[in-house]
């Protein structure tokens, strides 16, 4: 494998018909703090600045931490669907099961493979780069990053409130009257919260409800927003990784609004327009591959179950326009799992750090922390993932392509 870590922040900015792209500046994606409430759009919606140009976002799940924009190749794909096929060779190219079910078991066995585990001598340079980096903070800053990371994956839903924080909110009252005017009522917001406390379990018993609903709704303006800064900045500032450094996340896509889930069938319905998929929050990736079939909802025992075909998205040939589109028609008519979705991102000029290994650094005679076993790579806000492959399988949806950090 190629050396994963450079110190270097290029990026051709012409790559976008190389399968890459400029990601999206901080703060394009709302409006300014000054501008008034009904005059912002909607987390994860407006014009944003992609490839040093203005591009339409669209959001693809309740929270606006993901959205898709278009690239060159969501035109070349618009063109080619215009095209006409034979239906006796489409249906022909269908009924090869057998054929298209060994290649998309294939592909799945090269995304567990692909894990960064499985790669000892690039796990050890990104263990042994996120270290150097903790290093190099000042001393009287390093307390500073460790609880912020200690926030972010903390139990109570800190990493969900940290996101509102990255994406330029500066309150859970701002953020929640920008997803839907009824938030206006504050009975709405205290509403939204309770379920969000349960969903957490942050009500602890302690004090009275309602005082510890008033501390939940301030915790991003009063708590949060500091430590989301300094961790954005952390991350900003982490050496490159580059040479397609494998890193897998999984995903619900049932899109429930006090999570970070997103919409299973607008953001499949968006890879095959071949839009990119745009990180607004932080982005949580993984070493294991386990740990992100976990994520998804699903057990290693059964993972996404059957395997049925690869769409290649980056072949302008007959049989993938006939598989794409064949693709897009079962999930307009309900007829594909999406409820749960698997990425394998290959990191170029992604900016994340290992969090056990800043945590070791951190501490080193504390041992294992909460959530080590998630073997978590953790990305600044702004990346985002230009998609190549589609793998459909019976419970669920694979994604392969190139993951990329613009800011």
């Amino acid at each position: 494998m190629p050396s994963p870590i450079s110190n270097q922040s290029s990026l051709n900015l012409n790559a976008l018909h190389q399968n890459s792209a400029q990601s999206v500046q901080s703060g394009t994606l709302q409006a300014n703090s000054s501008t008034a409430i009904s005059a912002r759009p909607k987390p994860g919606n407006g014009m944003a600045r992609v490839n040093g140009q203005m591009v339409p976002m669209t959001s693809l799940n309740e929270s606006g931490f993901t959205s898709a924009f278009p690239t060159p190749n969501s035109a070349a794909i618009a063109q080619r669907s215009r095209l006409g096929i034979n239906p006796q060779r489409a249906q022909q190219l269908l009924s090869q099961h057998e054929q298209l079910s060994t290649e998309a078991r294939l592909a799945m066995e090269h995304i567990v493979g692909s894990e960064l585990n499985n790669f000892p001598q690039a796990k050890q340079q990104v263990d042994q780069l996120s270290q150097q980096h903790y290093h190099r903070v000042p001393t009287q800053y390093k307390d500073n990053i460790s609880e912020a990371l200690e926030d972010y994956q903390g139990s109570h839903g800190d990493n969900f409130l940290m996101n509102i924080a990255a994406m330029g909110f500066p309150d859970i009252n701002t953020y929640l009257k920008t997803r839907d005017p009824m938030f206006n009522d504050e009975n709405e917001v205290n509403e939204f919260m309770t379920s969000f406390g349960h969903h957490y379990s942050a009500f602890t018993g302690i004090d009275d409800e309602e005082e510890e609903l008033a501390e939940i709704k301030s915790r991003v303006d009063e708590r949060l927003k500091e430590p989301t800064q300094q961790l954005t900045r952390y991350l900003h500032n982490a050496p490159r990784l580059q040479g397609g450094l494998p890193l897998i996340k999984g995903v619900t896509g049932g899109d429930n609004p006090i999570t970070t889930q997103v919409d299973g069938n607008k953001t499949l319905e968006s890879v095959l327009e071949g839009k990119a998929l745009n990180f607004n929050g932080f982005l949580s990736t993984s070493s294991k591959y386990e740990s992100a079939l976990d994520f998804s909802g699903l057990m290693p025992s059964s993972a996404l179950g059957q395997p049925q075909y690869v769409v290649d998205l980056t072949k302008n040939d007959e049989k993938n326009e006939i598989l794409r589109r064949h693709t897009m028609r079962d999930l307009h008519q309900g007829n594909v799992e999406t409820g749960s979705l698997l990425f394998l991102f290959k990191a170029s000029n992604a900016a994340g750090i290992s969090v056990n290994a800043t945590q070791h650094a951190a501490n080193p005679g504390g041992g294992e922390h909460r959530l080590s076993g998630e073997d978590e790579i953790l990305m600044a806000p702004g990346h985002f993932f230009v998609p190549e492959q589609i793998v459909r399988n019976k419970d669920g949806v694979a994604l392969i392509g190139s993951l990329h950090y613009g800011r």
